[in-house]
């Protein structure tokens, strides 16, 4: 008898994002889960301006991401919060929070970071 190997199972991430919506994310948990990360990145000011129907920005003086972070910011169930008090649980919140928020359309992250206070190899 020959021996095969199957790989099986997928993440198919058009199917993940539905199932979020279906279970409760919409607008207003949307906005929760993004503040609740200003918060986490040690924000003490968050403002929302909602600029007519095409634009939806979100500013906090929290600490900022490194390009690192900005690539990682969309993986699924990533750990983001190992070893310091966060309000997230899974590493979920911003996908389809912001899935959801933007209708589908492109959205721009705009963030700083200071490496001079935080160096660590992987920020370059």
């Amino acid at each position: 008898m020959e021996k095969t190997n199957i790989q099986c199972g997928s993440f198919n991430e058009r199917g993940f994002i539905n199932s979020l919506k279906r279970k409760g994310f919409n607008f207003n948990r949307s906005i929760s889960e993004l503040i609740q990360n200003s918060i986490d990145s040690g924000a003490t000011f968050v403002k929302f301006i909602k600029n007519g129907d095409e634009e939806f920005i979100l500013m906090d003086n929290g600490e900022g991401m490194t390009k690192l972070n900005l690539v990682n910011m969309w993986d699924a169930y990533r750990e983001n919060h190992t070893d310091d008090e966060s309000g997230g649980v899974s590493g979920l919140g911003c996908k389809p929070s912001t899935f959801i928020l933007s209708e589908q359309t492109d959205i721009i992250v705009l963030t700083k970071f200071n490496v001079y206070e935080q160096y660590n190899e992987e920020y370059y």
